[in-house]
Parts: C-alpha cells; sequence; structure tokens
C-alpha cells in the first residue's frame, strides 16, 4: 500500500505540473537559467583563484598553463553572458521586465570577478614562466590565507543565491571587510619589503596587481549580492 501511496502521490504531483500554464513553467525556466549561469559562473571563479594561488606558490607551470586555459574559458563563457542578456530579457514576463536591470548588473558583476581571476591567473603564469624568483614564505602564507578569506565569501554568496538563505548576508559582509582589511595590510608589508630590498621590481608588480584585484573581486561580489537580492525580491513582490 505504502508503494501504491507513493505512486499515487507522483501521478497527482504530475498532473499538477501539467496543468500549471505554459507560460509559468516556461518562467520558471527562465530563473532556473539564470541561477544556474551565476552558480556555475562563480563555483568556477573560486576553483580557478584557489588552484592558481596554489601553483603560483609551488611554482607550478603546467598547473598554471592548465589554469590559464580554464580562465580564457571562463572569459569566454561570461562573455556568452552577458551577450545573451538580451535575449534572456525578453522572455521576462512583462510584469516583471523592470527587474531586467538587476539581472543585467549580476552578470556585469559576474563578468567583472571572473576578469579578477583571470588577471590572477595570467599574472602568476607570466611570472613563473619568466622564471622570476620564487615568491618568499611570507608572501606564500599572506597569499594562501587571503585566498582562504575571499574563497569561503564566494561559497557563501554561492550558497546564498541557491538557497535564498539570508542569514548568511551578514556572514558575507564580514568576510568582505576581512578580506579588505587583509589587502591592506598586506600591501603595507610588501611596500615595507620593497624598501628593505627583500623583494625585487617584478615581484612587487605581480605581488601588489594581484592583491588591486583581490580588493576589486570583494566590492564586485558584495554588488552581486545587492543586484540579486534586488533581482528577486522584486520577482517575489510580483507574485
Amino acid at each position: 500500500m505504502a508503494g501504491f501511496g507513493y505512486v499515487q502521490s507522483n501521478i497527482l504531483h504530475k498532473k499538477r505540473e501539467d496543468n500549471k500554464p505554459k507560460e509559468v513553467i516556461e518562467q520558471q525556466d527562465v530563473y532556473t537559467g539564470i541561477k544556474i549561469d551565476v552558480l556555475e559562473s562563480l563555483q568556477k571563479t573560486r576553483a580557478l583563484l584557489n588552484q592558481t594561488v596554489s601553483n603560483l606558490t609551488i611554482e607550478s607551470l603546467s598547473g598554471l598553463k592548465s589554469n590559464l586555459h580554464t580562465a580564457y574559458t571562463l572569459n569566454e563563457q561570461t562573455s556568452n553572458l552577458k551577450a545573451n542578456i538580451p535575449l534572456t530579457i525578453s522572455k521576462l514576463r512583462d510584469d516583471e521586465f523592470e527587474s531586467g536591470h538587476y539581472y543585467v548588473q549580476i552578470i556585469d558583476y559576474l563578468r567583472e570577478m571572473a576578469k579578477c581571476s583571470i588577471f590572477v591567473t595570467k599574472e602568476s603564469y607570466n611570472y613563473v614562466n619568466n622564471n622570476h624568483p620564487k615568491l618568499i614564505e611570507k608572501q606564500i602564507e599572506e597569499l594562501q590565507l587571503l585566498q582562504k578569506d575571499a574563497s569561503d565569501l564566494v561559497q557563501n554568496l554561492a550558497h546564498l543565491i541557491e538557497t535564498k538563505d539570508l542569514s548568511i548576508v551578514n556572514r558575507i559582509h564580514e568576510l568582505q571587510k576581512k578580506v579588505l582589511d587583509s589587502v591592506t595590510i598586506i600591501r603595507e608589508n610588501q611596500l615595507k619589503r620593497i624598501k628593505k630590498k627583500i623583494v625585487g621590481t617584478r615581484n612587487s608588480m605581480m605581488y601588489l596587481g594581484i592583491l588591486s584585484e583581490y580588493k576589486n573581486m570583494m566590492l564586485y561580489s558584495l554588488n552581486l549580492m545587492k543586484a540579486h537580492n534586488e533581482f528577486m525580491s522584486f520577482k517575489t513582490k510580483k507574485r
């Protein structure tokens, strides 16, 4: 009897789905597609940075070359998302059309975050490929801790988008502040190393450039979160 009840429940559920208006199903597909695209890009950006920092610290040229290929692929994917914005917006219902500009912002910030990770990857690859001196131990320690916090932020942001769990918004803000504060401290450390001639010019250019991209990425991530929350809030109000 239990099996029959389960089958009957599935049949009733399927009938309810079948009875939904076609435009409602299509609308659900639009929002599901948007969520999947954003989550996929965020996770790829996070994974790319994790792998790049790891390969930079151990000077794995083959690993960084693979990361660079991944970076170019990610760039193409986010570029396609931006190019397809008009098509995606055209699928929104008339009463939700005004939310389209939030979607545009989401994709813009997503693309900028991807660009930050791509810059970090290219700089890391070029540095190792040109046989520049290995990062000193303190730099390795700083980068690893910075990336851990940045990775946690992106992971929490992805969780928020996937689950709509607004209870983690404060955690995301805390992580952003932590990363931005770390960037400031690490930059000051690097300037001291430059003054004491502990590191060379190319090391400093690469390292300071990477720090700038982490700062930018944190700013874009918070803007993405705000745009996403507004987008979903608008969608909920119109139900």
